[in-house]
């Protein structure tokens, strides 16, 4: 998942990659929310230190026989808006954490600033293998794997998880893994199904399980 603090540190430069994956820019609506969310929190801790005042002028007015009505008044009105200010809080967190959860960390192979993705947040990025698997096809696809090579062993110097994806199968995956020993997850998912078609489900999961073993 990327980190609220890239967006703040660098809102240009985090469109930007998003704009090289095909997305829309999200860095102003995320960087509103965060404010928004950032706003609250000093509100909460301007209520909660009031109310703190508040509960120790209350202890001293019992101590001392003064009228505390006011003060009790007062500490209760606090009490249901510091409530409501963590709930309004929470929530501001839960609405970025599902856009930033939602944006993919997918990398086509040898992208030049691969070791942004580690900048902004993400602990995996995952290698998008069409063209390699499209090269493979035609049967001239050295280069194409070297490039997911070259991408996946810079990925790995900055303490990034290597995934790969696209138009994979059993043909094209055993090269694959052999270039990318960085290797930790395949999407396989398509072509799974339509070769499980013919050799039944539990064959083909099999053979993927060795071929990845």
């Amino acid at each position: 998942m990327h980190d609220i603090r890239a967006v703040r540190s660098d809102p240009a430069g985090f469109d930007a990659a998003l704009a090289r994956r095909g997305l829309p820019p999200v860095s102003a609506e995320l960087l509103a929310q965060d404010a928004d969310r950032r706003a609250a929190l000093t509100a909460l801790q301007e209520k909660q230190a009031r109310r703190n005042a508040v509960a120790r002028e209350v202890g001293q007015g019992r101590r001392t026989g003064a009228d505390t009505t006011a003060m009790e008044v007062e500490a209760a009105a606090l009490r249901n808006e510091t409530e409501a200010l963590e709930t309004q809080s929470a929530g501001m967190d839960d609405a970025i954490r599902r856009v930033l959860e939602g944006l993919p960390n997918v990398l086509d192979a040898d992208v030049p600033d691969v070791e942004r993705a580690r900048e902004i947040g993400a602990d995996r990025v995952e290698i998008y293998t069409g063209p390699y698997a499209e090269a493979f096809a035609h049967g001239d696809f050295q280069r194409e794997l070297d490039a997911c090579a070259r991408t996946a062993e810079r990925a790995h110097a900055c303490g990034l998880g290597v995934n790969a994806g696209h138009d994979l199968n059993q043909m094209n995956l055993p090269a694959l893994k052999t270039a990318v020993s960085q290797l930790a997850e395949v999407s396989v998912g398509h072509a799974l199904i339509c070769e499980a078609l013919y050799a039944g489900l539990g064959e083909t999961v099999a053979a993927y399980v060795k071929l990845l073993a």
